[in-house]
């Protein structure tokens, strides 16, 4: 049921929310893991991720 979830997130969701989703899910995820691996874990870049990264940072 969660990978059909997941799955559906990826065609749904734009990278933005999946990352935000992401975090809600593990917020202190980022601090264990690469940015290479939470990248592909969304089906995005590393560079996607980190313009999201930032574009999030410059809205807080």
């Amino acid at each position: 049921m969660k990978k059909k979830k997941n799955e559906i997130s990826l065609i749904i969701d734009n990278a933005t929310i999946r990352y935000q989703n992401f975090l809600e899910k593990f917020p202190d995820i980022e601090k264990r893991v690469s940015q290479h691996h939470i990248a592909s874990h969304l089906g995005i870049t590393p560079t996607q991720l980190s313009r999201i990264r930032k574009s999030l940072n410059l809205c807080k």
